[in-house]
Order: structure tokens, then C-alpha cells, then sequence
């Protein structure tokens, strides 16, 4: 009877294999027990860092997706607020922003203690992380950038859908 010598780093290895059967090319950093496969991505709004951090030790994992821009420290709190809007609407994930530096992320995370992370996991937390932040992104720069307003950039936000299943031919009851 042979036994499978269980990996002291499965979750690491996990997110590894996935990044190399997907064809990403990353870089590796590892500190404190913690490893993260960082990579750019451009996405159809914008150009975006993203870090798939296996922290093994604590039996986590996340998928990290940076804006390359900051919110102007004026529009932090707009911004907060159209971001708390559309959070509210997310079910895997989530946004975030750094109200000491307007720092923009979107997260989407697992626990995996007492189970395992699949490929299909991954692929789950990788997709909502960047569609999450490349969903809302147009209107967040708006706010950002603009004149638009918190509400009427969630307003507009919300109504892609409608537009986009109108466009499809999709019909809502």
C-alpha cells in the first residue's frame, strides 16, 4: 500500500499549475510565508496588475487586481460611495480603495482549511476579480476624472444591463 507524501505548499502549487495551463506569464514573490504570482493584464477598460497570493501557512487564497491610478484625494469619498453601490450588487467579491492614497483593488478570496482549492476555484475567484473591477471601472474614473455624481454613475452602471440585454434581443419579465 503506498501513501501520497501530502505538498506542504498544495495551494501554492495549485495556483502555479493554473497560471501555467492558462498561459499566463507572472513573476514570483514570496515573503512571510506568503506566495504571490503577480502578472499585468489588460482588460477592455483599462490596464491592470493582478496578484494571486497562496498564503499555505493560513490556508487562504485571493486574487488581487490593482488600477494603475490613483483617486485624487478630492474624490475619495465619492468615489467610496459609488463603489459601496455597487458592492452592495456583487456576489463574489468584492472592490476596495485605500482612503489614505485612493489605491483601487478588487478581491475576490477563499478559505480552504480542512478542504481543497481546485482549478475551477481559481478560475471562479480570478474571473470575479477582474470583472468586478473592469465592470465598474468606466464610472469610477468618471467621478474620478469627471463631474459625474456617486448616484448618477451607479444609476448608469445599473442600466448596462438592461442596455446590454436589449441589445441581445434578451427580454426582462
Amino acid at each position: 500500500m503506498t501513501s501520497e507524501k501530502e505538498s506542504p505548499r498544495p495551494i501554492a502549487e495549485a495556483v502555479q499549475k493554473y497560471l501555467d495551463q492558462e498561459g499566463w506569464n507572472y513573476e514570483i514573490d514570496e515573503r512571510d510565508g506568503l506566495t504571490m504570482y503577480g502578472a499585468g493584464v489588460t482588460l477592455p477598460n483599462g490596464e491592470f496588475r493582478s496578484s494571486f497570493d497562496a498564503d499555505d501557512g493560513r490556508e487562504r487564497f485571493g486574487v488581487y487586481v490593482y488600477s494603475a491610478i490613483y483617486i485624487p484625494e478630492a474624490k475619495r469619498l465619492a468615489v467610496a460611495e459609488y463603489l459601496t453601490r455597487v458592492n452592495y450588487t456583487r456576489y463574489l467579491g468584492k472592490i476596495e480603495m485605500d482612503l489614505d492614497d485612493g489605491e483601487i483593488r478588487s478581491v475576490a478570496t477563499v478559505t480552504v482549511a480542512d478542504s481543497h482549492l481546485s482549478q475551477a476555484m481559481i478560475n471562479s475567484l480570478e474571473n470575479a476579480a477582474h470583472f468586478n473591477l473592469n465592470d465598474a471601472y468606466p464610472w469610477m474614473m468618471a467621478i474620478a476624472f469627471g463631474e459625474l455624481t456617486p448616484q448618477a454613475a451607479f444609476e448608469s452602471y445599473q442600466g448596462r444591463d438592461e442596455k446590454e440585454a436589449a441589445a441581445s434581443g434578451e427580454v426582462s419579465a
